[in-house]
């Protein structure tokens, strides 16, 4: 080999070493040549976390990865910046679909990608229903029937088994004389044990007070709360035979022992509890918290007071996330922070809280909104406060409960539809099923969704893992 040769081949080879060395280092650290772009850019990646496991994930119509086994997770990596078109499928069920960005050096995030059935299955439990109460725990409800014998109540348990339904409680139970009965609303205790029913008796209305585990049932005319506008369990009466009332801006306290009704408090537009606390709306438009209710010391929590419509009615509704406020169709959320009322939406249906006490669903007869009440730091980020719409449906919404922390449940016109609350691109919306009418109860423990239609009270399969 000549000199030439070797001068030749050492100025190829360090030539290559440097164009090379550069490429390797970079393609290692992630950096790719986008042709789009004719430059050279760091990559990122997709993380899923998909239900059920062994789902296909596309990007852009072709397949990368089938999610674990174990977690049901997929990372994609090395992927250029842009939108993606991504696809999640699995036989038998609905694909999820929705474009998403990648960014240089960031992982786009989907942790809870549920995909659900094409088939529901529902089974037909009871026959002859009217109306249902689920019991607050999600574990039980009292379904309203009629035969010949008038109107009665039966207890049915979800988790017993078979999923029992018995007798509760007849017309001949509270009113033994010949006359009209006509059974109005029920409402249950915290603690998912006792009950108030409602009945109108001879056109006059009624209360009765009856202990769930008692079968069948001793129920009990309270009387003494005659005429009260409304009728609460009092959270200082474990046993739960202690009550509180409001008539006329008045509230009182009642006690199914000794039968009799004490003022506490005046000026009170409205009241409810939680934790073993009191919480008042007063006519001022302050809002006052009593934790002994023996003493009926008040703490004032709002500094700047709601003003007061009059011929507008108020309802308060507790949770460990905070106070609400409901005036007429506008609701309300207590900030803490700054003690004054923050208006959520002055045209509301209806609202439910997600179970990690974050988020706020709530509706009209059209659309569906997300208020957080906390600050999101999974992707997509939201701040307390933040607002988004949903979906909106030519169809009225009737009713919506919580799946999870990410899913809805809800009614459309005769339809029982889940949604996604992701609102980036648009949100996946499945339709589960078509039913004349429905009226539904979803309790996350139980993973099924229970529905009244024609007469006939059913159970889904699982809607859940």
């Amino acid at each position: 080999m000549t000199k030439r040769t070797r001068t030749f081949l050492f100025f190829a080879c360090s030539i290559a070493f440097l164009i090379v060395t550069p490429t390797v280092l970079l393609y290692n650290q992630g950096y790719r040549l986008d042709l789009s772009t004719a430059q050279i850019t760091k990559t990122g990646a997709f993380y899923f976390g998909v239900s059920p496991r062994g789902s296909d994930v596309f990007i852009n119509g072709q397949l990368k990865k089938r999610t674990d086994f174990f977690f049901g997770s997929a990372l994609i990596e090395e992927l250029l910046p842009g939108n993606y078109l991504v696809e999640i499928k699995k036989e038998g069920y609905f694909p999820w679909k929705k474009n998403l960005e990648v960014k240089a050096m960031a992982v786009t995030e989907e942790n809870d990608v549920v995909l659900f059935p094409e088939k529901t299955d529902f089974q037909i439990f009871a026959k002859g229903v009217e109306r249902f109460f689920p019991s607050p725990s999600g574990k039980k409800a009292l379904l309203q029937k009629k035969d010949s014998q008038g109107q009665y109540l039966t207890l049915f348990d979800f988790l017993g088994q078979n999923n029992v339904e018995k007798v509760f409680v007849r017309e001949k139970d509270l009113y033994k004389k010949n006359g009209t009965v006509f059974f109005l609303d029920l409402q249950w205790s915290t603690d998912s044990q006792k009950i108030l029913m409602r009945y109108a008796i001879n056109e006059q209305e009624k209360i009765f007070w009856a202990d769930t585990q008692q079968n069948p049932a001793s129920p009990v005319a309270l009387d003494f709360l005659k005429d009260f506008e409304k009728v609460d369990f009092s959270p200082d009466s474990p046993n739960g035979r202690k009550f509180l009332g409001l008539k006329e801006q008045t509230l009182f306290s009642g006690d199914l022992d000794s039968k009799r009704t004490t003022e506490i408090l005046n000026h009170v537009l409205a009241f409810g509890s939680l934790e073993g606390k009191i919480y008042l709306l007063e006519n001022s438009g302050f809002v006052f918290r009593i934790d002994n209710l023996a003493a009926a010391e008040k703490q004032k929590l709002n500094d700047v007071p709601l003003a007061i419509k009059d011929e507008v009615s108020y309802g308060l509704e507790l949770s460990p996330s905070g106070l609400f406020l409901r005036e007429a169709d506008s609701l309300f959320f207590l900030d803490e922070k700054t003690k004054s009322f923050v208006e959520i939406s002055e045209s509301i249906r209806d609202f439910k809280i997600s179970p990690d006490e974050e988020k706020l669903a709530y509706f009209n007869n059209s659309e569906i909104s997300i208020y957080f009440l906390k600050e999101r730091v999974g992707q997509p980020q939201k701040k307390a406060g933040d607002r988004i719409l949903l979906a909106r449906f030519s169809q009225k919404i009737s009713q919506l409960y919580w799946l999870n922390n990410d899913y809805l449940i809800f009614v459309v016109g005769d339809k029982i539809k889940i949604s996604e609350i992701d609102d980036r691109d648009q949100p996946n919306v499945v339709e589960i099923a078509e039913l004349r009418n429905p009226q539904i109860f979803f309790k996350k423990d139980n993973k099924k969704a229970s529905v009244l239609t024609e007469g006939n009270f059913l159970l889904s399969a699982n809607l859940l893992p």
